[in-house]
Formats: structure tokens, C-alpha cells, sequence
């Protein structure tokens, strides 16, 4: 349970309540959290819990400009009270990176992505959630960046270790594990749409992932599903675009 949570739940229980909420909140944090969280009572996690609130809020609505000053705060204060290394300042560092990408600054974005990464998977190991969450953060912001050498064949990198730590962590056919593989499809089509050779290679791997992902929501949800007819369109435009078919597929 990330710490800017567990504010939430303390404020919603009385005074003489917040110690036994603390203790329970406590129980579900990873042990690299714990250790840390030992020597930095609520009213830390309460201010940071604040300033982050206060910049999510700020980018939902669109004024990133003050929300990147507020989430910058956060993340001095996480460094300066938590420590550089402490899971906690990781998270801000990936909130920080997360309103760089959406204001276009993506080399900016970038290294705050690296380091989330780093920290994250050095205290979680690498199937943690958060830490596939980072390798799909970084994963964007590196196919994003066209114009650098060597961005989309790292993104390629990425993209490949997120959609196998799902399938180890989740299972194949976890909902998590099929997004990780639309994931790797779109990139692949992007690649593929845009290179002078081996395109072929790239887009018949792009259509069986995009194949999977459907046959994946079909059978977690059912054909007529939202998602899974969202999937088939997009697996029907693939097929008519770069192999001429039309309809569902040619099996």
C-alpha cells in the first residue's frame, strides 16, 4: 500500500483510532517501506500525502505548470525527510515524470522514469507491480523520443520485459498480461509502418499479439464485452490496413 494511501485512511477513523490504523495500514507495506517508515512519523507521510494530492488534482485539471512546481516539492521534501533511495521518493519521481510526459517534456520525463525504475525494482524486485508499472512508463517515453539513437530499440527492451514479468507475475492470461501485449502490438505496428526492412517480421508479430489480446478478453469477459469488441475493431483496421483483409480474420 503506497504511503500517500494510507492517509486516507487514517483521517477517516477517530483520534484515539489513528495508532491501531497506523499498525494495520503498516502490516500491508512491503518490508522495504516498513523499515523505513519506522523513523518518519504520519505527519511526514501527512505533508507529502498533501503536496502530491495537491498536484494530481492540479494536473487533472490541466494546469501542469503549477502541478510539475507542487509535485517538484513532494519529491524534495521525500528526498530531504525519506531519503533518495526509499520507495516513497520513487513514486515522485515517476509522478513527476508522469506530468513531464503529459506537458511533451520527455527528455525531461526520462530520467525521473530511469530512476522510479531503479529504486523501485531494487525494493520490490523486478515483478513488482509499481516496477512493471516503470518499465512501462519508460517504455512510452522512449518511443516517444524518435529523434535520440537507440530510443526504440531500449522502448523494444522494455516493452519486452514488462509483457514477460506479467506473464510470470499475473499468468497469461491476467488482464494485465493481454494490456502488456496490446503494448507491444501498437509499438510493433508503429516499427513496423516506418521501417524500410524486416517490416513483416514486425507486423505479423504485432498481429498475433493483437490476436491474443482479443481472444484473451473474450474469454475473461465474453465476445459481445466492451473491451473485447474495442479489441476486434482494432485487430479488424490492422488486418485491412497492412494485409488487406476484411472482417474479423481468415482463419
Amino acid at each position: 500500500l503506497p504511503c500517500w494511501k494510507i492517509k486516507g485512511f487514517i483521517k477517516a477513523w477517530k483520534p484515539l483510532e489513528m495508532s491501531r490504523m497506523w499498525s494495520i495500514c503498516c502490516e500491508s507495506l512491503h518490508p522495504a517501506e516498513e523499515a523505513a517508515l519506522d523513523d518518519h512519523p504520519v505527519p511526514v507521510i501527512d505533508d507529502l500525502a498533501d503536496l502530491r494530492g495537491k498536484a494530481l488534482d492540479l494536473r487533472d485539471k490541466g494546469t501542469l505548470d503549477t502541478a510539475e512546481q507542487v509535485m517538484r516539492q513532494a519529491l524534495n521534501l521525500s528526498i530531504k525527510t525519506l531519503g533518495e533511495k526509499h520507495p516513497e521518493t520513487m513514486r515522485y519521481h515517476r509522478d513527476l515524470g508522469i506530468i513531464l510526459r503529459e506537458h511533451n517534456r520527455i527528455d525531461e520525463a526520462e530520467p525521473h522514469f530511469r530512476l522510479a525504475l531503479t529504486g523501485l525494482e531494487q525494493a520490490f524486485g523486478s515483478l513488482h507491480l509499481e516496477t512493471l508499472d516503470s518499465l512501462s512508463n519508460l517504455a512510452r517515453v522512449l518511443q516517444q523520443r524518435v529523434w535520440k539513437p537507440g530510443s526504440l530499440e531500449e522502448a523494444e527492451t522494455f516493452y519486452r520485459r514488462l509483457l514477460a514479468g506479467c506473464e510470470q507475475n499475473f499468468g497469461v492470461k491476467h488482464e494485465k498480461t493481454l494490456g502488456a501485449a496490446f503494448d507491444l502490438a501498437e509499438y510493433l505496428e508503429v516499427r513496423g509502418r516506418n521501417a524500410d526492412d524486416g517490416f513483416e517480421e514486425l507486423l505479423d508479430e504485432a498481429d498475433k499479439l493483437y490476436e491474443r489480446e482479443l481472444r484473451g478478453l473474450e474469454e475473461l469477459h465474453g465476445e459481445t464485452h466492451e473491451e473485447a469488441e474495442s479489441s476486434r475493431r482494432n485487430l479488424e483496421r490492422f488486418r485491412r490496413v497492412y494485409f488487406g483483409i476484411s472482417g474479423e480474420s481468415e482463419e
